[in-house]
């Protein structure tokens, strides 16, 4: 906590907008079907602000796809970030195990 005591509390130069300007690529936003703190409508509302972005769903459960290991959505992140490349439209990767699970 005390690292934080230091920090300014506003930031000069950050970035208020607006959001709905054209990138040079168009924008994956990643979103867990059953996420908690960003609900699925957010994610899809969050992303029509953008210019151009598309929502991938995670059939998960939990905040943020770092939290909840998914194989399948690790490989489109990585496509994304390495190519470009999106996944095929409709498309959901499910979660390696259930939070549940033993």
């Amino acid at each position: 906590m005390m690292s934080c005591a230091f920090w300014r509390a506003k930031d000069t130069d950050r970035y208020t907008g607006p959001w709905n300007r054209p990138t040079s690529a168009e924008i994956l936003v990643l979103n867990n079907r059953y996420d908690p703190s960003t609900p699925l409508a957010g994610a899809r509302d969050g992303a029509a602000e953008l210019a151009r972005a598309r929502v991938f769903v995670t059939e998960g459960y939990g905040h943020s796809s770092m939290y909840v290991p998914s194989t399948c959505t690790e490989q489109v992140k990585r496509d994304y970030l390495i190519s470009g490349a999106f996944p095929a439209a409709g498309k959901t990767c499910a979660i390696d195990a259930s939070p549940f699970a033993g």
